[in-house]
């Protein structure tokens, strides 16, 4: 769509919008232009006074009288203004420097003959229909948006059409719209005569769009997010950890009521934390540790803020602490640091994030029970925290480690579980290490793999997700895969990789402690447990929902 903006042209050298007229004086009182000049300043000053407190056009000169310096006064007899453009014309004898003054004030000001034309306002009209000069043409895009409510209207992909714009300006069009529903956007332009055109408004429609986009689970509870950015859930609840303003259980899967623009979730057996599009962190359920970072450590039913982080682009959850990474590449820490967990210092817990100054650059991170990975853009890899049976892979135990590089390259994601860990290459490749006594690491005969050990039998995945003493990877073509044990029960378990075929491609897995669960193409959340091929399918229980616009 082509939008020929156009209407009042503001070339203002005191403020845009402001337009001042006055009767036009007949003759003028002869005075020198820098005369005028010096007065300039006063009137610019009482202008923009004027418009704090009001909005109306200015129709007198004399309206500013109130709006002066005390001392200051204006003769009124030195100034008129052209019927026709709307300059503040002066009746004088050119001086010498009158070039200079008329730089001086911008705009369009001038010189002509014994006058000297200064340029406040300007009003170019159109003299065959009375109509205002466009100021240029320009194409604006989207015009109706379908998506997820938190839309980023990227502004750069406007352009002007015929070249001519120097500049422009968006109002009230926000970097992320939380909410559908139709927004207002007012659009400037500035063309190449430095002009700025009075507002455009331009209407967006935002719609929700439909569909799921991912799982997540921990512990007894399960998420399910929706494209629109709301989120469900269902499971227990003892710590306020399903977000619902309760701790009452949930045996279905509903709408969290105070939840949205959420892109990841990440949960234990205690607390959850969620990750909004806007790149803020919320929290909430036990807070025993100040895992929920908010600085304290009460308990919260209701999602909650992380204090002081912004710009995060993925967050995780480890036992009893959390970690955020930002897009600059920072990664934070809060909660329970016993074991050194937390990277930035081995003693006492922290109830607010603390930055990890060793790590920088990172572009995926991971917390265990009690020790934490992260990738740097390079692909190489930083292990810190517990390391009593080798699950940060340095080839010997210890009480715990400060942050250290690996000897890993060429990774793309880390995936740290109880006392064990994995990360995935760039090649779709695994390689594991710590404890392995139930085939966490699917490598039979030894107990404890104390260096990353490729795990065979897997390739071309894209993500694993792990809980207790098993796990589950998916790859590219959404096939899972399953090893270890995934019940105290289960007696019979997969000692190395086992591909589940009787369950159908998925697009995202989640693992807790009793079940797994897997998001398929048309947005069915599919349960099982271990390599069982008793199926069952996660309903969702219909909600209307009201979410409150100052929530």
């Amino acid at each position: 769509m082509f939008i020929e903006i156009g209407g009042y042209i503001v070339i203002s050298a005191l403020m845009a919008g402001v337009a001042i007229f006055a009767s036009k004086a007949k003759g003028g009182s002869k005075t020198v232009a820098r005369d005028v000049l010096k007065e300039y300043g006063i009137i610019k000053s009482a202008i923009i006074k004027y418009r704090k407190e009001k909005i109306g056009i200015i129709h007198d000169l004399a309206e500013l009288s109130p709006y002066l310096e005390e001392g200051q006064k204006i003769d009124w007899k030195y100034y008129r203004l052209s019927g026709d453009e709307k300059f503040l014309v002066t009746d004088v004898e050119v001086p010498a420097d009158a070039e200079a003054i008329v730089s001086s004030v911008g705009g369009d000001s001038y010189v002509m003959d014994s006058q000297v034309y200064l340029s406040f306002n300007t009003l170019v009209s159109k003299k065959e229909d009375n109509d205002f000069e466009p100021v240029a043409s320009f194409k604006v895009f989207p015009e109706r948006i379908t998506t997820m409510t938190n839309v980023v209207y990227d502004t750069s992909e406007s352009r002007a059409v015929d070249g001519i714009i120097l500049e422009y300006r968006w109002e009230k069009a926000l970097p992320i719209f939380d909410l559908f529903g139709m927004y207002n956007l007012k659009l400037r332009i500035k063309d190449k005569n430095g002009r700025w055109s009075l507002p455009f408004e331009r209407k967006i429609e935002v719609f929700r769009e439909e569909g799921l986009s991912m799982v997540a689970a921990g512990g007894t509870s399960l998420f399910v997010i929706h494209k629109d950015g709301t989120v469900d859930a269902q499971g227990n609840n003892d710590y306020g950890q399903l977000g619902m303003c309760s701790i009452s259980p949930f045996n279905d899967r509903e709408i969290v009521p105070l939840l949205y623009s959420v892109v990841q979730v990440e949960a234990t057996d205690t607390h959850s934390l969620v990750l909004k599009v806007n790149g803020t962190v919320y929290g909430f359920g036990q807070n025993n540790f100040g895992q929920l970072g908010t600085g304290t450590k009460a308990d919260v039913m209701i999602p909650k803020e992380v204090w002081g982080i912004k710009n995060i682009i993925q967050i995780s959850a480890g036992e009893n602490f959390s970690a955020a990474l930002d897009s600059y590449g920072k990664v934070y820490t809060w909660g329970d640091n016993a074991h050194g967990q937390l990277g930035a210092e081995r003693a006492g817990n922290r109830e607010i994030p603390v930055i990890i100054d060793e790590l920088s650059e990172i572009k995926h991170i991971s917390l265990g029970y009690n020790h934490g990975l992260a990738v740097r853009q390079d692909g190489t890899v930083y292990v810190w925290g517990d390391n009593e049976v080798g699950q940060l892979g340095l080839g010997f135990k210890s009480k715990f480690s400060e942050v250290v590089m690996t000897g890993l390259k060429h990774i793309d994601k880390v995936i740290a579980g109880k006392n064990f860990s994995m990360a995935i290459d760039k090649k779709g490749l695994v390689y594991g290490w710590g404890t392995n006594g139930k085939y966490q690491l699917a490598q039979v005969g030894k107990k404890e793999v104390l260096f990353p050990t490729e795990i065979n039998g897997l390739k071309d995945i894209v993500d694993i997700k792990t809980y207790g003493l098993y796990s589950i990877a998916l790859d590219k073509y959404g096939k899972v895969f399953t090893w270890g044990q995934s019940s105290v029960l289960n007696e019979h378990f997969p000692d190395k990789p086992k591909l589940l075929d009787f369950l159908p491609l998925a697009k995202s897995i989640a693992i807790a402690d009793r079940f797994a669960y897997l998001l398929t193409a048309d947005d069915r959340v599919i349960r099982w447990s271990g390599d069982s091929k008793n199926i069952e399918e996660m309903r969702f229980r219909d909600m209307v929902v009201r979410i409150d616009d100052n929530v």
